[in-house]
């Protein structure tokens, strides 16, 4: 880990986070919120790297298929799909993740940023004025 931290060449540090990543993969492979707690984890140590943000998609995957339930791990992989730069799929993401828990407040947020980056500012605008009407309405 403190390769990763402390390395100065990406390079090494990426790979290194790679091989860690693949090793969670095979490890956590029973455990929803191991795999979960790991593929956040590694996404953020990921610099937004592609390929690492693949891998660590697979282990959010996994973690939404053992617990389905859970809107924390559904809005997780939305913010990764947005991280990729793929929209469209990280809005189903948020929107499945709404749909479990309609008080995720990360998973509207980040519905909105995706809606901004695509320009549709009208159903973002939309979605702001409904936070509005339901934080009106809890005062």
């Amino acid at each position: 880990m403190a390769c990763i931290i402390s390395d100065g060449t990406f390079q090494l540090s990426g790979s290194y986070l790679e091989r860690l990543v693949h090793r969670a993969i095979d490890k956590q492979s029973l455990n929803a919120l191991s795999c979960f707690q790991a593929g956040q984890l590694f996404a953020r140590l990921s610099g937004e790297r592609h390929e690492i943000l693949h891998l660590t998609m697979k282990l959010l995957k996994r973690a939404c298929k053992l617990d389905a339930s859970s809107s924390t791990f559904r809005a997780e992989l939305g913010h990764q799909q947005r991280l990729l730069g793929s929209y469209d799929p990280a809005i189903i993401e948020y929107q499945h993740a709404i749909r479990l828990d309609e008080t995720n407040i990360a998973a509207v947020y980040g519905m909105i940023h995706c809606q901004i980056l695509k320009k549709d500012i009208e159903n973002a605008a939309q979605q702001v004025e409904f936070l509005s009407l339901v934080q009106d309405s809890n005062h």
